[in-house]
């Protein structure tokens, strides 16, 4: 999915350069950069193969918020709270 949408946003970088070469808002990079991220949203959104490769990933890619992050650090924050939480449940005797 990740090569599909690089394809696309390339494609779209270099079109927009060619389009605004010679006015203002290509010689501002911020400027530039935001055109380019919403031109690059819509070609997505439009771009069938994009589209099947992010329906295909969606299928086996589990979107909860600190699956999202893809982030050690969360899941590690996460077990802690989780096994900190656990210990008086542990301690105290029936």
């Amino acid at each position: 999915m990740e090569s599909e949408e690089h394809r696309v946003r390339k494609a779209v970088t270099a079109q927009l350069k060619e389009r605004l070469k010679d006015k203002p808002e290509g010689a501002d990079p911020k400027k530039m950069e935001q055109l380019v991220k919403e031109a690059g949203d819509k070609a997505l959104e439009k771009d069938a193969a994009f589209q099947k490769a992010k329906k295909e990933s969606d299928r086996h890619v589990c979107n909860w918020y600190c699956h999202y992050q893809e982030s050690a650090r969360v899941y590690c924050m996460v077990g802690y709270r989780l096994a900190e939480a656990m210990k008086p449940l542990l301690t105290t005797k029936p």
